[in-house]
């Protein structure tokens, strides 16, 4: 496999408050939520990890860290959020190599946004149960950590960082989807990604 060290989770334990339903069962374009993600990973012949249930319930993305840091001894942990679909392939293999060389915590940066995709080394479990402990639950109290390295979208890929909270999200995806006759995996990207100072 593909970056052995590495080992890619995907998030599918929220409680999908604002959607009303389960996210997980959600149909895009013919593919749960969930398997957009999956295959988009597989493509790159990448160890994937789906969390369907969080070790701390109730703990927001954090606790889905957390989970994806103690399931495994990987040196390097990539975390998709399984409600962003359309992360592409090599969006995932190019964070691998930021991940990888510069060993802390990277993230994306979309709509004005950091958060995911997350990656971290999992020396950094510590520093992640702490924040948890002192009941902070966002993935905001990552970038605090001294080490932080963030890369953006360019405009033309800002659909990569589409999030499916809502059912008027998920409604503008499904157009989306349609007119651009997409399905997964997911592997084009029109520019480089950005690496910010």
């Amino acid at each position: 496999m593909m970056n052995a060290p590495m080992i890619i989770h995907i998030l599918a334990g929220g409680s999908s408050q604002r959607m009303g339903v389960d996210k997980r069962q959600l149909l895009l374009g013919g593919v749960v939520l969930p398997d957009w993600c999956r295959m988009t990973v597989e493509s790159l012949d990448c160890h994937v990890n789906l969390i369907k249930e969080d070790l701390r319930k109730g703990h927001g993305p954090l606790g889905g860290v957390e989970t994806g840091l103690m399931h495994s001894t990987n040196a390097f942990h990539l975390f998709l959020s399984c409600d962003m679909p359309f992360v592409s392939a090599l969006t995932i293999k190019d964070l691998i190599a930021v991940i990888q060389d510069d060993q802390t915590i990277t993230c994306m940066e979309g709509s004005g946004k950091r958060g995911f995709p997350l990656g971290l080394p999992g020396s950094l479990l510590p520093f992640v149960k702490n924040e948890l402990d002192e009941g902070r639950r966002s993935l905001r109290s990552l970038f605090h950590h001294p080490e932080v390295t963030v890369l953006r979208w360019g405009k033309e890929d800002e659909v990569e960082a589409m999030n499916l909270n809502t059912q008027d999200e998920f409604d503008q995806a499904e157009c989306w989807v349609r007119s651009g006759n997409l399905t997964p995996p997911v592997t084009f990207r029109r520019a480089d990604l950005i690496k910010l100072p």
